[in-house]
């Protein structure tokens, strides 16, 4: 009776916490957005690092909680995409600021 017991301790330790589990990634207060560092290749970036990119945000009155950068493969043509884009999280009553700056929702939350 004791081990049944104990495993039924354990079943709800082990599975009744995970119930209780917060993403910190779905905040709803927050959102990803991101721009790309440039237009093409070619081209010199209008954010040549996301330092520059996130300053953008800042100068603005809207503050960054984290912040990256993706690099994306692409073709070497001066037509191509640079494939780098920044992201960062920002408190999403700045979203249409953001937007008006250039920025956009971000696609999905896997980097």
């Amino acid at each position: 009776m004791k081990s049944f017991q104990f495993v039924l301790f354990l079943t709800v330790i082990l599975f009744g916490s995970c119930t209780n589990y917060v993403n910190p990634f779905d905040n709803p207060e927050l959102t990803w957005i991101e721009v790309a560092s440039g237009e093409r290749q070619c081209i010199a970036p209008t954010y040549p690092s996301l330092e520059n990119a996130t300053d953008l945000l800042s100068r603005n009155g809207i503050e960054v909680f984290e912040s990256t950068t993706l690099n994306f493969p692409v073709c070497e043509a001066c037509s191509c995409p640079t494939g780098t884009v920044y992201q960062a999280q920002i408190r999403l009553l700045d979203f249409d600021k953001a937007e008006g700056l250039g920025w956009s929702e971000r696609d999905s939350v896997d980097n």
